[in-house]
């Protein structure tokens, strides 16, 4: 567990990260797969950037051992934010 205040908020958007992923995968196979899509662009872009900020401020701040949480957050905000980026800017809806 993190020491550093920032740590321990970076581990916060590691938990709203999981549980994203479960509610985007829990719609992609069960509900509506273009809602789900609709989701991740409403849902994730905010959580990622603020992981991002806390991944860094995180990773920076923590000693040697403690910072497995922080860099996990930063790699998955990262993801987030590439996976929102592709969906925003990489498909074309009907034409």
């Amino acid at each position: 567990m993190p020491k550093t205040l920032p740590g321990k908020i970076s581990a916060f958007f590691l938990v709203i990260f999981i549980f994203e992923i479960l509610f985007f995968l829990f719609n992609i196979y069960k509900e509506n797969p273009l809602g789900a899509i609709t989701n991740v662009l409403l849902i994730a872009p905010l959580p990622a950037i603020l992981g991002l900020i806390f991944g860094v401020i995180g990773t920076i701040k923590e000693k040697d051992n403690y910072k497995v949480i922080p860099i996990i957050t930063l790699i998955s905000s990262v993801l987030f934010i590439a996976l929102f980026l592709t969906i925003l800017l990489g498909f074309k809806f009907g034409g």
